[in-house]
């Protein structure tokens, strides 16, 4: 359970200041001002109550959703996500393709990065937006809940780039971002960054 609470704590180190409690906040950090956020546990509130019979409760969660079924990837990142919003917790959504891409239904490595590939460029042109419409609901559903977006899991030019200049990644995030924020009632999403080292500046724009 501890290996899997860093975990979640290194993913969210771009956004880690020192820990207080959560203050409001504005949604282009969500950070409160002296204070850093703690996430406990992934996908399931198994960690979540084994840090809380000994803490007190941390900032969130962080759970997955997936594009290819367009819906949570199972019931228990479901449940969790659920438990944390009815509190008005944070929650730290891992939006996933890479690891499940659309229209891919069995090969190696190198075959399923290039369909993720293929589907990257197509979340940029547009298509799957039906498959975030559970998503926004549930963002929706829950005004005092805060989200954090991660839009892919461990993005890299092997899995999200068709060119050098990986401007499909680049336009699927701002792509997905404009659809979500198109359809949110109220500002309680903001987005999470997680590229893999040394290639933070290729995949993300300076001002996204």
């Amino acid at each position: 359970m501890l290996r899997r609470l860093l975990t979640v704590l290194a993913l969210l180190a771009p956004l880690l200041v020192p820990f207080a409690a959560p203050a409001p906040a504005g949604a282009s950090t969500f950070a409160p001002a002296g204070g850093r956020l703690m996430f406990a546990g992934q996908s399931t509130k198994v960690s979540w109550d084994d840090y809380t019979s000994f803490a007190a409760a941390p900032s969130g969660g962080s759970v997955y959703y997936e594009v290819k079924s367009g819906t949570w990837v199972n019931a228990g990142h479901r449940d969790y996500a659920t438990f944390l919003a009815q509190q008005g917790k944070m929650i730290q959504v891992g939006v996933s393709w890479k690891d499940n891409p659309p229209g891919f239904n069995g090969g190696d490595e190198n075959t399923k990065a290039a369909r993720s590939r293929a589907v990257t460029a197509e979340l940029a042109a547009g298509g799957y937006a039906a498959q975030f419409n559970q998503l926004i609901a549930f963002i929706n559903q829950y005004p005092n809940a805060k989200f954090f977006l991660r839009l892919d899991y461990e993005v890299s030019s092997f899995y999200h780039c068709t060119d050098a200049s990986c401007s499909s990644y680049k336009n699927a995030f701002a792509r997905i971002r404009s659809l979500i924020e198109g359809q949110k009632r109220q500002d309680n999403v903001t987005y999470v960054f997680h590229p893999v080292r040394g290639e933070y500046e290729q995949m993300y724009r300076s001002r996204s």
